[in-house]
């Protein structure tokens, strides 16, 4: 074969290969799809060179936040029938009820219920909807509380003023209260404590009001009877023209110094008496004492009384 036919073969052979090269080359990619379900968001992190799925949580309205009523929240020796009802926020579902004495079942679906007891009896509801279950909400409902005509015996009027653990009073103001209190009266409080039992200790204290200059002296004490200003339970007493009666839900914390207990122990449940009189000289053989507003007192017979309530954190 001649050079120039040698040559022309190989440039056939070459240019051959560039086009077959060109024409692979130019070969589009083919596109793969991988169906993966995410409920949320696909992102994407260069960094790391993964995929993930970002899910949101799931949005509703929120638990639901109840207040719990009852109707009457005091009954007569020997109990009775009380209408309960829960008001709630975010549209509970479903409704979880407890307390002795239940007539309309542990679970509703609706806000109401009722009960038959024969006893001080402390209630409570939690509410469920989409979300969840929420805290719950408490009413103590007491028998014997309201006591209709008892008169202590020894003084000249009885004042009674009920104390509903779950309400927001503060003070009782006897001046404003059923015609004051008189110059020879005995103040009575019933009220029942709820849990939790700790050693959390906080004050009682009372005062003459709006006569802040009768400096009287006074009994102030927590009793599980009415009437008693001289309970046998330690710490349950205090004397003076402004007495302070520390308490405690549970169990009062001890003085070092003396061993005595710093409060008033109270059991959760129990209903007990606060009874204050204008009284002093109180023992065994005198458990009423003798009377302080008396006439030469300083502004006799303004003697009226103020007593500061409070309860412990968290109740």
């Amino acid at each position: 074969m001649s050079r120039s036919g040698i040559f022309r073969a190989f440039f056939s052979i070459v240019s051959a290969s560039v086009t077959a090269a060109a024409l692979l080359g130019a070969a589009p990619a083919r596109a793969v799809t991988i169906d993966v379900p995410c409920a949320g968001t696909w992102n994407w992190n260069p960094s790391t060179q993964t995929l993930s799925c970002a899910v949101s949580p799931p949005s509703g309205p929120g638990v639901p936040s109840c207040t719990l009523a009852a109707n009457p929240l005091t009954l007569p020796a020997g109990g009775g029938a009380v209408a309960l009802t829960a008001t709630c926020t975010n549209s509970p579902t479903s409704y979880q009820w407890s307390g002795t004495g239940l007539t309309g079942g542990a679970t509703t679906v609706t806000n109401t219920n009722n009960a038959t007891i024969s006893a001080t009896t402390s209630f409570s509801v939690t509410a469920t909807n989409e979300t969840g279950t929420g805290q719950s909400a408490s009413r103590s409902v007491q028998v014997g509380a309201v006591v209709g005509g008892l008169s202590c015996p020894g003084f000249a009027k009885t004042l009674f003023v009920n104390w509903d653990w779950a309400s927001s009073l503060s003070k009782v103001d006897t001046y404003t209260t059923q015609g004051g209190l008189g110059t020879n009266g005995i103040l009575v409080i019933p009220f029942t404590p709820t849990g939790p039992a700790d050693n959390v200790m906080v004050q009682l204290s009372a005062t003459n009001y709006p006569a802040s200059n009768m400096v009287n002296s006074k009994r102030l004490a927590i009793s599980t009877q009415p009437c008693d200003l001289n309970p046998s339970a330690a710490g349950a007493t205090a004397q003076g023209s402004s007495p302070s009666l520390s308490y405690v839900v549970g169990t009062a914390p001890v003085n070092f110094i003396n061993g005595q207990p710093m409060g008033a122990s109270l059991t959760p449940g129990v209903q007990y008496y606060i009874n204050i009189a204008e009284r002093n000289g109180i023992n065994g053989s005198l458990p009423n004492g003798n009377q302080t507003c008396i006439p030469g007192g300083t502004f006799y017979p303004n003697c009226e009384l103020r007593l500061t309530l409070q309860k412990p954190s968290g109740h």
